[in-house]
């Protein structure tokens, strides 16, 4: 496969949980402090198997991110984009592949105060569904409100 989702294996979860903490513990510790236990402890009960998975561009991991189906569509509980693979359209590239897999809604919360990542996300078509102390629920609402 050289573009598209891969489920991790058990062998990839040390490298998942790396790139877990790479990708967030700068931006977890601003809001809410950053313990190594618990957030490991987090890591293997959220992400469970099944919900992880690869994002392979040309035939290489590319993204690590955790979605799962729901009534509505899909709810993506993590997203983070190789470090070598940013700025590149990466992040666009796996929304526009988890937007066609959907077949309706897709959900997602980020940090209130990342306003890049906030940016990206209002570019992506996605709008504030609520809101909590330091996190903003996203929501896109599916190829049904571009048609209508």
């Amino acid at each position: 496969m050289k573009e598209g989702l891969v489920p991790l294996t058990a062998l990839d979860k040390h490298r998942a949980y790396n790139i877990y903490c790479a990708g967030m513990q700068g931006k977890l510790s601003r809001c809410a402090g950053w313990d190594p236990v618990l957030q490991r402890q987090g890591f293997e009960h959220s992400f469970t198997a099944g919900t992880l998975f690869w994002y392979r561009h040309q035939g290489q991991e590319v993204a690590l991110l955790s979605m799962s189906r729901r009534d509505y569509g899909l709810h993506v509980h993590l997203l983070v984009v190789l470090d070598a693979w940013r700025r590149q359209g990466m992040g666009r590239r796996v929304l526009a592949h988890l937007h066609g897999l959907s077949r309706g809604r897709v959900t997602l919360s980020c940090l209130r105060d990342d306003k890049p990542v906030r940016a990206f996300y209002a570019e992506m078509g996605y709008h504030i569904a609520g809101m909590e102390p330091d996190f903003l629920n996203l929501e896109w609402p599916g190829p049904q409100a571009k048609a209508g």
